[in-house]
């Protein structure tokens, strides 16, 4: 079992099962649940956790599913099984998996731990809550007695839901440390007087993880305030880390840790760059940290400049990923807050190629699904951002409730309120295209997807051909 701990009281943490039509471990952690472990051991607990997507677990026999581009940095795909589908996604064409380690090892390691005095399990998102039920039912067969707390996206969207089903004893929404620490420390019976006052306070226990990769946090929450996303009902205001801390923390990760890539999870991190982003990449450089970095979230194209473009190049950022959105100018005021536009998005790729970057390690996400958004917009969008001479990268629309987009979509489908909010899986971005009174179904989708991969492996073909002739070109003789 990886972290065990010896202690007087001790914490069992489960990062439960994906139940998804479709997952891709793309430096997918459980970040908010390594931050409580750390959490839980200043208060004096021993942590065991046990993480239902170790694509490394004894239990798969040497299952790594690694593949394509990503698959080069500690990605792939995870093992699934196929489970029964709930009635109101019973008609899509799609099967519903458990993914993860199997059942019977997971119940194996929960019952070669001593007995908790308190189980701590996430949701990395609101529609994966059945793989966090089924995890909370099978740990109170085994420890009945023992109170639950269940946190992370699903009960921060959808509390009431889970607080009816889940089977917790209690439920943390939202992301503030005040009402997370508070609800563990009344589930112990202690005393939080000496802990920090919030999560920067706070290391996450990198070392419960046995991965190859980690995903990093510099700060928390967003200026933004996009009708899609959820964010701001996370984390009401923005706080950035000290670049110090961020970097002591980068340094454990790749001297003593063992990892090799490295996942921005920021909402916002080129924000406020002279004093924050700046100064990390100059403490990596500095401390000669050898790590493959990523931006999994999408970096803000208003803020990319050739500076900042170069530090990236020169610490080892390895793909990159910019939110675009869409061409729709409309759409970028309404939809992303007027956070780009085209101008803001073509200097941002131009500071990228500038700095060194080339088209297969940069992207920019186009959002598809979105409530009364038309194939062609989709097309439109794709279009502009391979002029550009980059990838596009389909980024599918999640209703979140609580957020205008979730209103809209609700609206837009055949759902009814109450059908919808009985069942988060209907928020899966695999079912988009589903039950929807207008736009493109599921197969329309699928076959957008399709067109993308092509204008993306054209654009990667001709650019690798344009650098080997260019190489051959050098060579030659005048």
């Amino acid at each position: 079992m990886a972290g065990t701990r010896s202690a007087k009281v001790r914490a069992l943490l489960i990062n439960p099962w994906i139940h998804d039509f479709a997952a891709y471990d793309m430096w997918c952690q459980p970040l908010g649940l390594l931050y409580v472990a750390d959490l839980l051991e200043r208060l004096g607990c021993g942590t065991t956790l046990v993480n239902c997507l170790d694509r490394t677990h004894p239990s798969l026999h040497g299952w790594k599913a690694e593949g394509g581009w990503f698959g080069a940095f500690g990605c792939g795909k995870y093992p699934g099984e196929v489970i029964e589908k709930p009635a109101p996604l019973a008609g899509l064409k799609r099967k519903l998996r458990r993914y993860g380690i199997p059942l019977d090892a997971f119940r194996r390691e929960i019952a070669a731990v001593d007995k908790p005095d308190l189980i701590c399990v996430t949701t990395l998102m609101t529609h994966w809550h059945g793989g966090a039920i089924e995890a909370i039912r099978e740990a109170k067969r085994l420890f009945p007695a023992t109170p639950v707390v269940l946190g992370g996206m699903y009960p921060t969207f959808c509390a009431e839901h889970a607080r009816r089903n889940s089977g917790a004893d209690a439920v943390v929404s939202g992301g503030s440390f005040r009402e997370v620490a508070g609800a563990i420390c009344g589930v112990l019976g202690v005393n939080g007087d000496g802990l920090p006052g919030g999560w920067e306070g706070i290391k996450p226990a990198h070392h419960l993880i046995r991965s190859g990769a980690a995903g990093i946090v510099t700060s928390w929450g967003c200026p933004f305030r996009c009708a899609y996303c959820g964010s701001r009902l996370i984390h009401d205001s923005y706080v950035q880390r000290p670049p110090r801390d961020v970097a002591d923390e980068l340094e454990w990760l790749a001297r003593e840790g063992g990892r090799r890539d490295v996942a921005f999870y920021d909402d916002a991190l080129l924000v406020n760059a002279e004093r924050h982003f700046l100064p990390i990449a100059e403490e990596i450089i500095t401390r000669e940290l050898y790590l493959r970095f990523h931006t999994p979230n999408g970096l803000h194209c208003r803020y990319m400049t050739p500076e900042i473009a170069k530090a990236m190049r020169r610490c080892g950022f390895r793909t990159v990923r910019l939110s675009y959105e869409s061409s729709d100018a409309g759409r970028q005021i309404r939809e992303s807050s007027g956070k780009v536009t085209d101008d803001e998005f073509i200097r941002a790729v131009g500071a990228l190629k500038s700095a060194g970057f080339e088209s297969r390690e940069i992207a920019a996400y186009v959002l598809f699904g979105l409530p009364g958004q038309e194939a062609e917009e989709i097309r439109r969008s794709v279009r502009r951002v391979i002029d550009e001479g980059i990838q596009a990268s389909l980024a599918q629309f999640s209703p979140i409730p609580g957020t205008s987009a979730y209103e809209e979509w609700l609206a837009a489908s055949t759902y009814s309120r109450e059908e919808a909010e009985s069942e988060p899986l209907c928020y899966s971005c695999s079912a988009i295209g589903y039950r929807m009174k207008s736009g493109p179904d599921w197969e329309g989708y699928e076959s957008l997807k399709n067109e993308v991969r092509r204008a993306n492996l054209a654009l990667i073909t001709r650019a690798d051909k344009t650098r080997t002739a260019g190489a051959a070109g050098a060579g030659a003789p005048i």
